[in-house]
């Protein structure tokens, strides 16, 4: 009896031992990725878009970006986020410097308006399953890209 006893707290101690396991997103949860963010030092702030859809507010490197989440169920079970951040430009940027940027980069794409504003997005499928370590790999390449993107276009705030 002693001896299955220690073996029993010997199991227990360890698996508390044992890290949480990362949860796996079989679609994008509003909530999870706040924390997520929040664990890895980001203001993220949930709201709602004009269509009812969640929305993450939160910034990198001094620059706000949002998080939008597409395919949703009455806002929650979304099959896909897309990183985004916008520029107001003192001078226009031109098709050019899209062009350029849209030519060497793969995984972000830029587009300007009509006066000349610069945009970044990047989308994340997340229907079928995305790991939390996986997620997190996603959000660091978006800081990573946008980082550039700044640079690229030569924005100031």
């Amino acid at each position: 009896m002693r001896i299955a006893v220690a073996v029993t707290l010997a199991l227990l101690a360890l698996a508390a031992a044992r890290p949480a396991a990362a949860q796996n997103m079989d679609s994008a949860q509003p909530g999870l990725i706040s924390q997520i963010l929040h664990e890895d030092g980001y203001k993220a702030s949930i709201e709602t878009d004009s269509g009812g859809n969640p929305v993450i507010r939160s910034a990198a490197q001094g620059v706000n970006f949002s998080i939008y989440f597409y395919g949703c169920r009455e806002g929650r079970d979304c099959t896909s986020v897309q990183f985004s951040s916008g520029f107001r430009m003192r001078d226009p940027l031109s098709p050019d410097q899209v062009n350029d940027w849209n030519g060497r980069k793969r995984f972000a794409r830029a587009w300007r308006d009509s006066d000349g504003n610069a945009f970044l997005r990047m989308d994340v499928l997340v229907s079928g399953g995305l790991g939390e370590e996986n997620f997190r790999q996603q959000f660091k390449l978006w800081t990573v890209l946008l980082n550039d993107y700044v640079a690229h276009i030569g924005w100031r705030s």
